[in-house]
């Protein structure tokens, strides 16, 4: 189990730090900005509607692959523990989500509908990111 201690205790080329968590949490920032500029833009023309919603939850999984790779490497963990800095990236989304979704609503346009579907997106791809990342440790273990 990660605690802060080790977290801070790793050396700079292996490991953890606390740098690095720190700069998970702005790419991971940086990530839900640009899904919330995607909602803004692209809800109100019905991408979360039909086809287009089932199109955009399936190509959801694809994107999140580069994505969980790029938050590995920047932790420096191993592929094995690939599972901690997708959980660190995964803090920031649901978290924004509440504070602009209560006081900052008009972020999204101001539809209460593509609101709503866009949070709902955003939980879909956390956890499509976190199952991945499972599954990537565990195939990795499994060898």
């Amino acid at each position: 189990m990660m605690t802060t201690e080790t977290m801070t205790a790793a050396p700079a080329g292996n490991g953890l730090t606390q740098a690095r968590t720190l700069a998970i949490g702005a790419f991971s920032t940086a990530i839900w900005f640009g899904v919330a500029m995607f909602i803004r833009f692209a809800g109100p023309a019905g991408v979360f509607d039909g086809l287009r919603g089932v199109l955009l939850y399936a190509l959801t999984i694809p994107v999140t692959i580069p994505l969980n790779a790029r938050l590995l490497r920047m932790s420096g963990l191993p592929k094995r523990d690939i599972a901690t800095p997708v959980a660190l990236a995964a803090i920031v989304p649901p978290m924004l989500e509440g504070i602009v979704m209560r006081w900052f609503p008009a972020v999204y346009g101001g539809d209460p509908a593509v609101m709503l579907s866009g949070a709902i997106w955003i939980l879909w791809a956390i956890g499509v990111g976190m199952a991945l990342a499972v599954a990537t440790a565990a195939s990795v273990r499994g060898e």
